[in-house]
């Protein structure tokens, strides 16, 4: 039976994949390039990103900004192709861009401008784009790569390959082409993969007020574990109240300690989410004066003392708090004069001071909610308390903790040690950013190493030694 031959077939038309795909129909003029896609469509996560303005990177990246079980390797990855020349490589595509707070983003903010730039690239550079075809299982034969993909209208296919990029995704937002297939496959193999946990996702409340669904307030948020009275994380921002729980960039920031301290990982795994230091935009406006000081500890402290005699879980449970600090720009020392003289100004009335404050139906809720203690209100809207359920999982969250570990990788390249010519990139690695771009970022940093790596090993007759 005749197979088609590739010079280098990619799996996965997420961002990864199709900036990958576009890099190497340009720097392999003649070869031939395809492109495999689980979905009908390619880019559909690619369009939803930064609710489809697409915040292709930051304007400051650092690797503090980035987590993994290998750090060092993962900020290799990003070292070697950095954010400015992922600009210039957009950029040169024919994507304008603009700076707009901390981010980067596509002149026309939009992430159809971004998906149809690079759709028109994969045509201009012949790039064969087979959808609705999913990547079975691979194997080596030689030289040559066999990979075994299914499409619903046809059998099963094998695709003959010289090269193979595997930019499948992780398992995050499975309907939008993530379904953790591709590390499921690797696993197979007996390849390392690190824990995987939804990451970038908000918080599911005990005992939800419906009320305040669509509140939105700016906040320092803590998270704490009361029993153990560790603090998981500290971070400032926009807090919206959700359907069920809390949301934002706070709240999103710090899913990933809550998701790890609820599955039972050890604190020492915990250390890298507490007290960051690089402050938003939107963070450092939340915090006003009180961002040149030591605002991480301060929310902590007072996180650690509001949550003080807490139930206990019971056996084999883990209880996490979130600790609301919705009066974030005032100094601690200051609360109770700057509530008191609100009060008085107000004719005593507790209940419009605090609508001054908030909106209607948060404030409304608190004077409820804190009603049998008028003395302790200003300390209490200091460190407002939300026993934690859960965080949201896979459908919700936006990126995957975990994946491929760098220790499967050869050093400083992104190919297989076991599998010579195969390479991968994107979320399929055990690396994932904070909220802000920086998960883009990664896509085109690995895409960009990928494809130079699978263009000189090309160049090399395919092979991971010298040519000739």
């Amino acid at each position: 039976m005749k197979h088609k031959i590739f010079d280098c077939l990619i799996v996965g038309g997420g961002a990864s994949g199709l900036l990958a795909a576009v890099l190497l129909s340009q720097q392999n003029p003649g070869r031939k390039i395809g492109l495999v896609e689980r979905l009908p469509q390619i880019g559909r996560k690619l369009k939803a990103t930064g609710n489809g303005r697409c915040n292709l990177s930051a304007v400051e990246v650092s690797q503090a900004n980035y987590h993994s079980q290998s750090p060092d390797a993962a900020w290799a990855v990003l070292e070697a192709y950095p954010a400015r020349q992922c600009q210039h490589i957009l950029q040169n595509l024919g994507i304008p861009l603009r700076v707009l707070g901390d981010g980067i983003y596509p002149l026309s903010l939009r992430a159809e401008s971004v998906l149809d730039v690079l759709t028109k690239h994969l045509e201009l550079g012949g790039v064969e784009l087979m959808t609705n075809t999913a990547c079975l299982d691979f194997s080596q034969e030689g030289q040559m790569t066999r990979v075994l993909v299914k499409s619903p209208y046809q059998a099963e296919e094998i695709l003959l390959t010289r090269a193979l990029l595997l930019a499948g995704g992780g398992k995050t937002q499975p309907a939008l082409g993530s379904d953790g297939s591709i590390l499921s496959l690797l696993e197979t193999k007996g390849l390392h993969i690190t824990k995987l946990f939804p990451a970038l996702t908000t918080f599911a409340l005990q005992d939800y007020p419906a009320s305040l669904a669509g509140v939105r307030v700016r906040s320092t948020l803590t998270v704490v574990d009361p029993a153990k009275r560790l603090v998981l994380g500290v971070e400032a921002g926009e807090i919206l109240f959700n359907k069920s729980g809390l949301s934002g960039i706070p709240t999103m920031q710090l899913s990933a300690a809550v998701a790890l301290h609820l599955s039972g990982v050890g604190q020492s795994q915990l250390q890298e989410f507490q007290f960051r230091g690089q402050l938003s935009e939107t963070a450092a406006e939340t915090l006003g004066e009180e961002r040149t000081s030591a605002w991480r500890q301060k929310a902590a402290s007072r996180s650690l003392r509001a949550t003080e005699g807490f139930p206990i879980a019971t056996e084999g449970q883990v209880r996490v708090t979130a600790c609301l600090d919705l009066l974030p720009w005032l100094k601690e020392e200051d609360t109770e004069s700057f509530w008191q003289t609100l009060v008085t100004q107000l004719g005593g009335d507790r209940k419009t001071a605090l609508r001054a404050l908030f909106p209607r139906a948060l404030a409304d809720y608190l004077e409820k909610k804190f009603s049998g203690i008028p003395e302790g209100l200003p300390q209490s809207l200091r460190a407002f308390t939300c026993p934690i359920a859960a965080v949201h999982t896979w459908d919700q969250a936006q990126v995957t903790g975990g994946g491929l570990g760098f220790d499967e990788v050869l050093e400083g390249t992104l190919g297989l040690k076991r599998f010579p010519g195969v390479y991968v990139a994107g979320e399929i690695l055990d690396v994932y950013g904070d909220c802000g771009g920086y998960n883009l970022q990664w896509a085109w940093s690995s895409a960009a190493k990928a494809a130079s790596e699978i263009t000189e090993f090309l160049a090399k007759g395919g092979t991971y030694g010298s040519a000739g």
